[in-house]
């Protein structure tokens, strides 16, 4: 079966969020969108290998979209622009409230 080049550039696009390589996804987000142009003219079994493709892809995105979020947190926190919090038994960081006023022992 000869190479699909949406199936290609949907490959290039999941290999490269995985090598963490993002300087061309706006031009390779460009291309695929082209390619989907083509798609109404397509049959049922390409249609199904490019959305299960599509799902595995959209799952990187996601992945890269949490480590970028989470790097962002991270740096926040070494320079002092996130707020403090403190951490349950689970694990699960809160934020501390605003600090009460202090009161006065009569």
């Amino acid at each position: 079966m000869p190479h699909d080049p949406l199936q290609g550039a949907m490959e290039d696009l999941r290999a490269r969020l995985i090598a963490g390589d993002y300087a061309d996804l706006p031009a390779l987000a460009e291309r695929i969108e082209g390619l989907m142009l083509g798609l109404r003219r397509s049959d049922a079994a390409r249609l199904r290998r490019l959305r299960a493709q599509a799902i595995q892809t959209a799952a990187c995105v996601d992945a890269a979209r949490n480590g970028f979020r989470a790097a962002r947190r991270r740096i926040d926190e070494a320079t002092g622009r996130a707020a403090l919090g403190t951490y349950d038994s689970a694990g699960t960081r809160a934020p501390l409230g605003p600090a009460l006023p202090p009161t006065r022992r009569v």
